[in-house]
């Protein structure tokens, strides 16, 4: 596929999980989600990169679950991981000598989304919880009890874009932890 040149600014915000006890994994599933949620980045910014040396922002939304261990999630949290890895790796050879800036952002838990309502429903179903328990767990289990609203990760995606902040943090996984 041939970009045009000048791209300033990509961001990647695929992904997908499949919610499923340990014993339920299967290597198919396990490959899906990292060819999704891995190997889609890696080809993007191989692709995207001619259009974008020396002036653009690669920014690619992982997951918390990159760095936080969820239950019932070992192929998602594997492919996030190896996405966080991907992304400071590639940054780190790809920024000094392409000039372009390769960043992370990890949201948290994420509100108001078809990914958080299915895995509420999930959570649910798998862990045999009420949606009461489910956010009883999230409470507990979280720094500030609170879920990121998809606009507030839109607006600090946009201002480390359109500041020039995103220049200066080519390799971080930035945390925003909700």
């Amino acid at each position: 596929m041939k970009f045009p040149d000048g791209i300033d600014a990509v961001i990647n915000c695929v992904g997908t999980n499949e919610i499923r006890p340990f014993g339920d994994l299967d290597f198919a599933l396990f490959l899906h989600l990292m060819q999704i949620n891995t190997w889609f980045t890696i080809e993007l910014t191989q692709q995207l990169l001619p259009a974008m040396v020396a002036r653009g922002t690669l920014l690619h939304v992982v997951s918390n679950a990159s760095h936080v261990p969820m239950r019932h999630s070992l192929a998602y949290n594997c492919s996030k991981a190896a996405q966080a890895m991907a992304v400071r790796q590639m940054a780190r050879e790809l920024s000094k000598p392409a000039q372009v800036s390769i960043m992370g952002v990890s949201p948290g838990k994420l509100s108001g989304t078809a990914m958080s309502t299915y895995i509420d429903q999930r959570v649910c179903e798998v862990r045999g919880w009420s949606p009461q328990q489910a956010a009883d767990y999230f409470s507990a289990n979280s720094v500030t009890g609170l879920e990121t609203p998809a606009e507030t990760v839109a607006v600090v995606i946009e201002t480390l874009i359109r500041s020039g902040a995103s220049r200066f943090m080519s390799g971080a996984v930035l945390e925003m932890v909700g």
